[in-house]
């Protein structure tokens, strides 16, 4: 299972005004750790995701039956995820639409682009994309980490 890790390193002798963000995969067994850097200068896009940022904050305080059909409250795992997703999207000034819990736990990422749509869904174990246009087929399947670049490209295309 992928993990995004919160992991902000600035090289400022090095890379004058930028920053890195590096998103990790969590070995499993012998397996080499992969990771994917994006470079972004920290103050172009500062409020960009603002608002996703404060509303995952307000999902942390959500209890069992928050919508009084016995949803689950969202579990800690998908939470940390996303947060960290979120502002590595702002880090490259990519917006996310919205971010919502489901009824499973799972916490939801909408990125919108025109009339194309990423839905990036977190579970406690697992993690799916759905990606919808006006001029395809709907496509989902498993999300790992290494395809958020490719999907990026697909949306913003």
């Amino acid at each position: 299972m992928q993990a995004l890790i919160d992991n902000y390193t600035t090289f400022a002798q090095n890379v004058s005004g930028s920053a890195y963000t590096t998103v990790q995969e969590i070995p499993k067994g012998n397996r080499p750790v992969a990771s994917i850097v994006f470079p972004a200068d920290i103050n172009f896009f500062p409020n960009l995701n603002e608002r996703e940022i404060q509303l995952l904050q307000e999902y942390k305080l959500l209890k069992d039956n928050w919508d009084g059909d016995d949803a689950k409250a969202p579990a800690k795992f998908p939470i940390m995820i996303v947060e960290f997703l979120v502002k590595s999207l702002q880090s490259v000034g990519q917006k996310v639409f919205h971010v919502a819990p489901g009824p499973n736990g799972e916490i939801l990422v909408d990125l919108r682009n025109n009339s194309k749509s990423i839905e990036l869904l977190f579970y406690e174990a697992k993690s799916r994309f759905v990606l919808f246009s006006d001029t395809e087929e709907p496509q989902q399947g498993t999300f790992e980490l290494n395809m958020l670049p490719k999907l990026l490209k697909w949306l913003n295309a």
